[in-house]
């Protein structure tokens, strides 16, 4: 299996840098490149507006099809294959490149978008809990108040907004074991409510 001669003096050409050579290259395999984008287009129908997934494809092929020109050893000293297999090939591994690359973006921008609802969802939740934490809070301590002295009513309060019995002691003028058995017995109260 040889390439042709015209293939191996345009992939010469190329490789010395004449841009019009590649131009020609890439007539000559354009069905290669349309063949194999459809073929990739077939499998990821839906996935995204079609014909500019269609045309990021064509350049990837392209550029894919420039890295095989760039790459094939002209000489083709212990070589079989021929340069239209190997671009071929080096275009469907661009492609496959292209399409992972592609689902690792997909399947990022849907996480990011459960986060993002996630989030929200959560966030209204919270407010929610937080909410109907304050009012059962309020029912709570107006319940409270019919069991509990005026002292223990005044500790409780205190303890709701998040006190702890040192800082309740100090601000009342007890003993932080005056203040222990005290909020002791409005649990005790609290449980019969």
């Amino acid at each position: 299996m040889n390439t042709d001669i015209e293939t191996l003096d345009l992939l010469e050409k190329i490789n010395a840098g004449n841009d019009e050579a590649f131009t020609r290259l890439a007539e000559k395999y354009q069905t290669v490149i349309e063949s194999t984008v459809a073929s990739f287009l077939s499998t990821a129908a839906g996935s995204e507006d079609a014909e500019a997934l269609a045309d990021d494809m064509r350049q990837e092929a392209r550029l894919a099809l420039y890295k095989a020109a760039k790459r094939y050893d002209v000489s083709g000293a212990g070589k079989s294959v021929t340069f239209g297999l190997y671009a071929k090939i080096c275009i469907r591994n661009a492609l496959i490149s292209d399409r992972r690359r592609r689902e690792r973006q997909h399947r990022k921008r849907e996480k990011l978008r459960r986060r993002k609802n996630e989030d929200g969802a959560s966030m209204v939740r919270d407010a929610a809990d937080s909410v109907v934490a304050s009012i059962e809070l309020e029912r709570l301590a107006k319940k409270a108040d019919e069991v509990l002295s005026d002292m223990e009513s005044m500790i409780f309060r205190e303890i709701i907004k998040g006190k702890s019995a040192k800082e309740i002691s100090r601000e009342i003028g007890r003993s932080a074991k005056s203040v222990h058995n005290a909020i002791y017995r409005i649990k005790s109260k609290i449980k019969k409510i």
